[in-house]
């Protein structure tokens, strides 16, 4: 019998030392698919690790997306049949998901998410910051200006009135 362990958030996992760490590699891997309701297909250490910092990248990349998503039910519809929606969410998270219904497939997005994030942000102010000052800066480089992400913290009219008195 196979113990179940008490799996940390795994976007914190650093290197296969922390998941020996946790346990067995077969109490690690059962505890990992436990966690995120979805089997990975990995065989050793090194699959594993791997299988999480990929999951764990197409989380961040597609943040806004899975928050989006996961703020309201029809989001999730939004993406067109239930087919195509479990693909694109499969895709997002290089995982096969299985499910049969929206509810399912809308608690298989959650769990996955929290497994990897403290809570995906469902704030949408904040997202909209967010995309605000990412927009921001990508516009700022097709007048070519750089501004990196450090010096966002000055407003933009700062940024702005700068580069107009030159």
């Amino acid at each position: 019998m196979v113990k179940v362990l008490d799996i940390p958030i795994l976007n914190q996992i650093n290197g296969i030392d922390d998941l020996k760490a946790i346990g067995t590699y077969i109490e690690v891997k059962i505890g990992i698919e436990e966690k995120i309701g979805v089997p990975l297909r990995v065989n050793g250490w090194s699959q594993l690790f791997n299988k999480i910092k990929s999951v764990s990248a197409s989380i961040n990349n597609n943040i806004e997306k899975l928050s989006i998503l996961l703020c309201e039910e029809n989001n999730l519809k939004e993406i067109g049949q239930f087919y195509e929606a479990k693909k694109v969410i499969s895709d997002i998270f290089s995982l096969q998901i299985k499910a049969r219904s929206w509810r399912e497939l809308k608690l298989k997005l959650k769990k996955i998410s929290s497994a990897f994030k403290d809570g995906v942000t469902t704030d949408k102010h904040l997202l909209f910051e967010k995309n605000k000052i990412r927009n921001f800066i990508n516009s700022s480089k097709l007048e070519g200006i750089q501004i990196n992400e450090g010096l966002t913290s000055r407003s933009m009219a700062d940024v702005l009135n700068k580069y107009w008195s030159r």
